[in-house]
């Protein structure tokens, strides 16, 4: 399938860097009630556990109220390092070198969750545990993000959107790719996907700046990956991401 190779137009660096911003603020602002919703039920759990575990004398039940705690804690945290890398366009520098992309699809799809339901789109995950990619934990969200959220504009009606995770061990690759039933993309477009400025979208509620899949694009190829679209007029798209494997080196003993 094409792959959108063609060489971009020349932009200016500083009206891209800030229209790269603006991108990463817009897809944050349609996170906001998914968020706002999501840190609720988390703080609810931590509250309630911490109730419990004070109120009971059972060391068991009060180190199982703690574990509760302790999950819902880490996963606030996670939740805030995907706010602050959507808004700096970067992560914890700490966390910047890899990430696993099973635990990253997982609160992708946490945070897509709301709008999921309601536009009626069935969401199925097929997730493999895999190495970690050289994208961090931030850029990786900002590219399944923008692929779910184009998946969800394709299916105005509802539809089944599936985004698997697999390895490939013969050629130490992890792949991703996110795969709907909606309307599709002709093929005189498939080329120009991933150029900027380019968009298939149309309306003002939809309409997009077409920088999106060129952003997703220029993360994936800076990391060693590759990207590409394979689509139907009427049966859906897939966006599929190849990324090479991180070999995690192991810390000798003395």
């Amino acid at each position: 399938m094409p792959t959108g190779t063609d060489a971009p137009k020349p932009v200016d660096s500083d009206i891209l860097a800030e229209l790269k911003r603006l991108q990463r603020l817009a897809t944050l602002g349609l996170l906001t009630g998914s968020l706002a919703h999501e840190f609720n039920n988390l703080f609810t759990t931590i509250l309630n556990s911490a109730e419990l575990g004070l109120a009971d004398e059972d060391p068991a039940r009060k180190d199982r109220a703690l574990e509760r705690i302790r999950r819902a804690a880490e996963r606030a945290a996670r939740l805030s390092q995907t706010v602050l890398g959507l808004a700096r366009g970067e992560s914890d520098p700490e966390a910047r070198e890899s990430c696993v992309p099973a635990e990253v699809v997982e609160d992708v799809a946490s945070l897509l969750h709301k709008e999921l339901k309601a536009q009626d789109i069935h969401l199925e995950l097929d997730l493999h545990r895999t190495p970690p990619v050289p994208l961090s934990a931030a850029e990786l969200q900002h590219v399944l993000l923008n692929l779910m959220i184009n998946a969800c504009h394709a299916m105005p009606k509802g539809g089944v959107l599936t985004v698997r995770v697999a390895a490939f061990r013969k050629d130490k690759q992890i792949e991703v790719s996110v795969c709907d039933t909606g309307t599709g993309i002709p093929s005189r477009n498939l080329k120009k996907i991933f150029e900027p400025f380019f968009s298939t979208k149309r309306g003002s509620e939809e309409g997009g700046t077409g920088l999106g899949l060129a952003f997703c694009r220029e993360i994936v190829v800076a990391a060693g990956g590759r990207i590409r679209v394979e689509s139907r007029v009427g049966q859906g798209t897939r966006f599929t991401i190849r990324l090479p494997a991180v070999r995690r080196s192991r810390r000798r003993v003395a």
